[in-house]
């Protein structure tokens, strides 16, 4: 049935249960009708928001083909913040492998900022086991900094999903909620997991 159609039958139902408020059949047909236009419409959504493909990543790349060549003459002259920047505008184009190589070309000269960009290159390009165990290390390195804790407790609950572990990242997203119950997505993705 077109979206269309179930919004008119819709209409009917809704004016017949106006009428006859105890008509139980109508309700059912009803009831039935809302669950499919909303599945419609989480299905039509899912369908924008959905990452792109690998092909996606090459068609980008063929968009750029002297990208790499650029690369490799300016990694030398790269500054710290320039690898930074530059990771981040690649990551903006789509670009999330190339971020993340990118980014590491002045690995040795990191501070914390570079590392949690790292980790959340990491789950981008979905490489969980390696973005938990870089969380793991920069929790274990920043356990007075609130900030930093709250955003490599994030990092490990998107990893344990990605691994398949969703009992062990919604409870950490909740561990999250409780000392801060605004902090980023938690609470959508503590939802959204559960489903």
């Amino acid at each position: 049935m077109s979206e269309r159609m179930t919004t008119e039958v819709l209409q009917v139902l809704n004016h017949i249960l106006t009428l006859f408020p105890g008509d139980h059949e109508a309700m059912e047909i009803s009831e039935k009708l809302g669950e499919q236009e909303l599945d419609q419409r989480i299905d039509k959504l899912k369908q924008q928001y959905t990452m792109g493909s690998p092909l996606d990543l090459q068609e980008k790349e063929a968009q750029w083909p002297e990208l790499e060549k650029a690369l490799k003459k300016a990694r030398k002259e790269l500054s710290v913040e320039e690898t930074y920047l530059l990771s981040i505008a690649l990551f903006q184009m789509g670009m999330n492998s190339k971020a993340l190589e990118v980014l590491r070309f002045v690995r040795d000269q990191w501070r914390t900022r570079e590392k949690l960009w790292e980790v959340e290159l990491l789950l981008a390009v979905q490489s969980f086991a390696e973005a938990l165990s870089a969380a793991q290390i920069l929790l274990n390195q920043n356990r007075s900094v609130s900030e930093i804790v709250k955003s490599t407790l994030y990092y490990t609950a998107k990893a344990y999903h990605g691994l398949g572990d969703t009992e062990q990242a919604v409870s950490i997203l909740r561990g999250i909620q409780k000392h801060d119950p605004h902090f980023r997505d938690a609470a959508i993705l503590v939802v959204e997991w559960q489903l």
